[in-house]
């Protein structure tokens, strides 16, 4: 009996053992069909990160080389450009006083001739050195292809709206403007974790009115010298405008610019090469 109670005992404790590493055996197969699924998870959002990385890189590197071709231009017309009109300039006037009737010197000819030369190189460089974007383009074509790069490269739904006539600007404004653009659409890429995209660019009389709208989580309090907004900023009030952001935590961004269409720009920083322009251009005040 005892015998019999015993055997059953180590029977029942026997089965109870098998049972038990069934139940162990499916938990671990379990967990490792947990930590397989998890780390594949994983390394899809590692090959995502990577990939926005990339991106990011790419992006900062083309940021960069335009602001540096922009410096350069800007360099090249406020030194060369503008020194060889100032000879051609003081030449003129050495001419003009020479005694009526006296012939020009030779060596006042060849030096004209020289600094005039050189201002047209001087000014077929700078004009090389502009945004390529807005070659043939124009702003809004450039605007386009930037807002159809952030939406291929991110899947944000970017919309770009042009109202109005648009017209031709100075190089300076045009560049400056498509700057900012890059630098806002380039913060929504890194921070804003938007879905949506609006670009609006509307030429009114006299002005012109610059919009960039996204959905995403919004600028943090405080942070209005951060994320480009100083260097956006800067650019606008170099030409003359306004520029404002709108924005609260959850709810959005919306950066505003505001400049003259006409005038101001015309005399300022750089522009396109011109055979019959020997004038020094002269800076302007903004907006």
């Amino acid at each position: 009996m005892s015998q019999e109670v015993l055997a059953g005992d180590v029977t029942w404790v026997t089965g109870l053992g098998c049972g038990g590493g069934v139940v162990a055996l499916a938990a671990a197969h379990g967990y490792v069909a947990v930590l397989d699924r998890e780390g594949r998870k994983r390394q899809r959002l590692l090959d995502q990160l990577a990939a926005t990385q990339a991106d990011l890189a790419a992006a900062e590197h083309r940021a960069g080389v335009l602001a540096e071709r922009h410096r350069l231009a800007r360099d090249i017309h406020d030194t060369l450009a503008q020194g060889f009109a100032s000879v051609a300039m003081l030449l003129d006037a050495a001419q003009a006083d020479l005694p009526p009737g006296a012939p020009p010197t030779r060596r006042v000819e060849q030096a004209m001739r020289t600094a005039r030369e050189n201002l047209a190189e001087t000014r077929r460089l700078v004009h090389a050195l502009r945004p390529h974007e807005l070659e043939g383009a124009g702003l809004p074509g450039a605007i386009c292809q930037l807002a159809d790069r952030l939406s291929a490269e991110t899947g944000i739904a970017v919309h770009t709206t042009v109202t109005g006539n648009p017209v031709a600007l100075e190089p300076q404004v045009e560049g400056e403007l498509l700057r900012v653009v890059q630098e806002a659409l380039t913060n929504i890429r890194r921070h804003a974790d938007a879905s949506r995209v609006t670009v609006t660019l509307s030429y009114l009389d006299g002005e012109l009115v610059l919009d960039v709208q996204d959905d995403g989580c919004g600028v943090p309090p405080g942070s209005s010298g951060g994320f480009g907004l100083a260097t956006m900023r800067e650019r606008i009030n170099d030409l003359g405008g306004v520029f404002t952001v709108e924005s609260e935590p959850g709810g959005g961004t919306t950066v505003a610019a505001v400049v003259p269409a006409s005038a101001p720009a015309a005399e300022a920083a750089w522009r396109p090469p011109s055979d019959h322009s020997d004038e020094r251009e002269q800076p302007v005040s903004t907006r």
